[in-house]
């Protein structure tokens, strides 16, 4: 299989000397450990014994990375000392290195870097694998030398390690290259994923178990997890709009002229784990304005950032700073995570946050208390108080009290149109829009119920960019009516031929009106004969026979004061004008009072 084959490499041993900056060798806890599966790479314990075997235990990894930016830092845990007397003396007779994959595709690896000892000028070679002999072979041979850095107390080392794990001490051997020839050569970002295959060999073009050691039996079972040239582990960032520069809370609303706040968490995006870092986000708005600003990491390592910038309604101006909107926009921030859990590359991750109104409905009513039947005038109020954009209604609904009615024509206000009438429900279907800080109102007409009692409206609004709001049960209305009780009864619950009886009806306005023009019918029973000039009219305390000399005639003419009275054939009927309101007390008042008659058992 073929590999990048670029024609300007030299296919020739050549010497590259880098000038070596001022550095300092990683600290212990600086070192980033390869991983496999999620767990430290682990070499076995029953493989090749001395400087060619490199160890390891659960705890303590077989191989390290570090990258301070300017340099590539490796570590190898191996089982003896590696110092010899070859070359300029620095290194036993063996190849020590890491082959790396960096397309994907782990039956093969594409460079590979290997300390030198082996040659009579002992080094340190960056090479390329261009053409694939054997898949998922670690021994296959690199073709292409791309540098060759003599080895000197500069860029490699020997120390003790903190591990005896064979029964003797072991010992780190590290070395060092530099991070932008790195990139150069292999084209790769900051963050792009790459694995690591450890081992030794006897030779200086590849990694081989026979003289050598292997962290793994082939490729594709010894290749770490991905990492990033800087050690990390790929994550999925994320970008949200928060509260604070703390990075707490969701937020999803804003209004015009808010600070808003911006968290992006990416655990790959900390390059170095001494010193805060920094990433970049975008933000746009509809209005045409963007801006990109730099979040800052919360804490050393936590790969949390976050950032804030204003708001403010006006004319768009470019990379001032502040995000100029107009009235209702939906802000975006963009955020471009590198490289994701998944080993995507430069995805862009998404927020929006958008203004929304803060609609209220209220309802009043006039007059409050009315008699059944009669007019009553509703208002409705809708409101937009948090003045950060219009709000947009398109359903005005009204549900009117049982018994109540629409007075057709009456609608006034934002729209004349009569609403759509279902059973007690009015609804009103448009586009009307509150402005920001203001109000619109609507009103109308309904006839009260006939029923008294105190009866509540409902309001509901409906809109576009605001979530539903109701007034619940308001703008009550007192009906009062009056509510007539009769009670008919005689003086004697037995009677024979010949003898007459008394008959009484007490009437009673138990309801919290004034009655007009009461008619009060009655029928003379079969068998009787009415007794003329009969019909009396008193008190409801008061009796036949002391009732205060109110009598009536039989003829429809006016009697005397509040009652008439009249019969015609067996009917009888009393009109009485008017009724007062209940007094709530009992047999007194112009509430209630007493009708009789007379009539004689055939």
């Amino acid at each position: 299989m073929n590999k990048i084959n670029k024609k300007f490499f030299l296919f020739f041993i050549f010497f590259i000397f880098f000038p070596i900056k001022a550095f300092a060798w990683p600290s212990a806890n600086e070192w980033v450990p390869f991983y496999k599966n999620g767990t430290i790479v682990q070499d076995s314990i029953s493989d090749t014994n001395g400087t060619r075997n490199i160890v390891s235990d659960s705890t303590h990894a077989a191989g390290f990375i570090f990258n301070d930016g300017t340099y590539l830092y490796f570590r190898l845990r191996l089982d003896d000392d590696p110092t010899g007397s070859g070359g300029q003396g620095f290194l036993k007779p063996y190849g020590w290195g890491i082959e790396f994959d960096t397309n994907k595709n782990s039956n093969d690896y594409e460079w590979i870097m290997i300390l030198n000892g082996i040659d009579k000028t002992e080094s340190i070679m960056f090479q390329q694998n261009t053409v694939t002999g054997t898949l998922n072979d670690p021994s296959d041979k690199a073709e292409v030398i791309y540098s060759q850095n003599t080895l000197s107390s500069s860029n490699y080392r020997i120390v003790l390690a903190d591990t005896s794990i064979n029964g003797s001490q072991d010992y780190f051997i590290e070395w060092l290259f530099s991070y932008s020839s790195f990139k150069q050569a292999t084209g790769l970002t900051d963050t792009s994923p790459i694995r690591a295959f450890l081992g030794s060999s006897p030779s200086t073009n590849n990694l081989t178990e026979n003289g050598g050691d292997l962290v793994g039996t082939d490729l594709v079972s010894g290749f770490s997890d991905y990492l990033t040239p800087y050690g990390k582990k790929p994550t999925t960032g994320e970008v949200m709009f928060v509260s604070d520069l703390s990075g707490n809370g969701d937020v999803t609303k804003y209004c015009r002229g808010d600070i808003i706040y911006i968290r992006v968490k990416d655990l790959d995006q900390n390059t170095n784990s001494t010193t805060k870092q920094s990433v970049k986000v975008k933000l746009t708005a509809p209005s045409g304005d963007s801006e990109t600003i730099n979040l800052n990491e919360t804490n050393i390592d936590n790969g949390i950032f976050t950032g804030s910038i204003s708001t403010a309604l006006g004319t768009v101006k470019s990379s001032d700073g502040i995000l100029e909107i107009s009235l209702g926009d939906i802000i975006t921030v963009t955020y471009t995570d590198t490289i994701d859990e998944n080993n995507n590359e430069n995805q862009n991750r998404t927020d929006t946050v958008k203004t929304e109104p803060n609609i209220s409905v209220q309802k009043s009513v006039s007059p409050s208390s009315v008699t059944s039947s009669a007019t009553v005038h509703y208002t409705i109020t809708i409101k937009e108080s948090s003045g950060c954009d219009n709000g947009k209604i398109s359903l005005i609904k009204d549900v009117l009290p049982d018994g109540f009615s629409y007075v057709l024509g009456s609608t006034s206000g934002i729209t004349t149109n009569n609403p759509q009438i279902t059973g007690q429900n009015l609804s009103w279907s448009g586009q009307w829009t509150v402005a920001a800080g203001g109000q619109v109102v609507l009103s109308f007409d309904a006839t009260a119920s006939q029923v008294s009692g105190t009866h509540y409206n409902i309001a509901i609004i409906n809109g576009d960019n605001f979530t539903s709001v109701s007034t619940g049960s308001t703008a009550p209305v007192k009906v009062i009516a009056p509510l007539i009780e009769l009670i008919k009864s005689t003086d004697k619950e037995n009677s024979k031929p010949g003898e007459e009886v008394i008959y009484s009806i007490h009437y009673h306005n138990i309801g919290d009106a004034a009655s007009y023009t009461i008619i009060i019918c009655d029928t003379i029973p079969s068998f009787t004969t009415y007794i003329t000039s009969s019909m009396k009219a008193g008190a409801s305390n008061s009796t036949y026979e002391t009732v205060d000399n109110i009598s009536l005639t039989d003829t429809p003419d006016d009697d005397q004061g509040n009652i008439n009275s009249k019969i015609e054939g067996d009917n009888i009927t009393f009109t009485i004008k008017t009724l007062n309101p209940n007094d709530a007390k009992d047999n007194s008042g112009n509430d209630e009072g007493k009708l009789y008659f007379k009539i004689r058992i055939n």
